[in-house]
Formats: structure tokens, sequence, C-alpha cells
């Protein structure tokens, strides 16, 4: 019987480290916050270049108007 409790034993150990074994991390991309933050910013920066362009627009149009 003492066979047969340590193989028991063992194979009820083992099993229980294998699942309790931690699935790897796929660590491809980027996390969501990151995506987030990269998208945040390029519209920032594409908003910024279209009010320079119409601010610079309205000045060129209001310099074009003759002073009285």
């Amino acid at each position: 019987m003492s066979f047969v409790h340590r193989t028991v034993g063992l194979l009820a150990e083992v099993s229980c480290r294998l699942q309790s074994v931690p699935a790897e991390r796929d660590e491809r991309g980027l996390s969501q916050s990151t995506e987030q933050a990269i998208l945040v910013v390029a519209t920032l920066g594409i908003a910024t270049v279209i009010v320079g362009a119409v601010v610079g627009y309205i000045n060129g149009q209001i310099a074009q108007i003759p002073r009285p």
C-alpha cells in the first residue's frame, strides 16, 4: 500500500503544480492605454496643424483688406 499511496500522492502533486502554472502573457502589441495615448497625441497634432492653417489663412485675408 505504501507504494500506491506514494504514487497517488506524487501524481496528485504533479497535477496540482501543472494546473497552477500561469499561462505565458502575450507581450505583442501595445496596451490599450498606450494606444489611446498615441491616438490622443496624434489627434492633438492634427488639430494644431488645422487650427494653424485656418489662422494663417484668415490673417492673410485680413491683410489684403484695404484700409481707408
